[in-house]
């Protein structure tokens, strides 16, 4: 097992992570354990195996009940999945567990906003809004966060997308897609 699972990791680390997935694979049939399972579920979610990340991380995450890793992968993919109110259901079970997990108490909170751009664009569509108006704390999008990356360039109009393609933070992905499947632009301005 340790032989697989470290071929994997050289594998991945010169970003072959097809080719790696079946070495994790082997190595967690034959020890699956807490490290396997974490290298494992990371090389899925690489690959975009939503699928079998999303079983994987669940068995762990019942498995090895002590270890906050896994429900905080659980918690990523589910995110990246737009089934927000389950990621913020894995944070809870953190929580429960450790009240102080500073991290946990960030992450959900984080994982809340983002929730309340998909409540946004949906109350858009039932209203039948022209525009939705989003305000940030900078004066549009930008390829970075400029607060963090001085030299980040702001876009003057950005296809949805591209804001998609690009991962741009500017509001969660289920936001952005039921904008564009609605054809209702975003206006983005500083508060």
């Amino acid at each position: 097992a340790d032989l697989y699972l470290n071929r994997g990791l050289l594998l991945s680390q010169n970003n072959q992570h097809e080719l790696a997935s079946e070495d994790y694979r082997k190595a967690w049939e034959l020890q699956p354990d807490e490290w396997s399972g974490l290298e494992y579920s990371s090389n899925l979610m690489t690959v975009n195996d939503t699928s079998a990340a999303l079983t994987l991380l669940k068995e762990c995450r019942s498995k090895f009940q002590d270890n906050p890793e896994f429900n905080r992968k659980l918690s990523e993919l589910l995110a990246e999945l737009g089934q927000f109110r389950e990621a913020i259901a894995e944070y809870d079970i953190l929580l429960k567990r450790d009240s102080l997990n500073f991290t946990a108490w960030y992450e959900k909170g984080i994982l809340q906003l983002r929730d309340r751009d998909t409540a946004a664009a949906l109350r858009a569509m039932e209203m039948k809004a022209e525009v939705i108006l989003k305000g940030t704390k900078v004066d549009g999008i930008y390829t970075a966060d400029p607060v963090k990356v001085p030299d980040a360039t702001r876009y003057e109009r950005i296809s949805y997308l591209q804001v998609l393609q690009e991962r741009l933070q500017v509001m969660d992905a289920t936001a952005i897609s039921l904008c564009m499947d609605n054809k209702l632009p975003i206006l983005v301005f500083n508060l």
